[in-house]
């Protein structure tokens, strides 16, 4: 896995619009606490932990492919 760092913004348009609006709109506590917590980061780094972590629980919770969630991890 790179080790790329981002800001929010550039985080989120790795996503396609879909992907974004399901993940908003997804009534799950841990999903609406890894989108609060990524919103509010100075940046996020794709190989941190939480990051990972909390892409993990979006696949887990069928949001996301573990491919497309590699993609947006992983694609400079």
């Amino acid at each position: 896995m790179e080790n790329t760092s981002r800001t929010p913004l550039t985080f989120f348009s790795r996503f396609t619009r879909q992907e974004l609006l399901s993940i908003i709109k997804s009534d799950d506590d841990d999903v609406r606490y890894f989108w609060a917590l990524a919103s509010i980061a100075e940046r996020i780094v794709s190989s941190h932990p939480l990051t990972i972590q909390g892409m993990q629980m979006i696949v887990s919770k069928g949001l996301l492919t573990e491919n497309r969630a590699n993609e947006i991890l992983n694609s400079v």
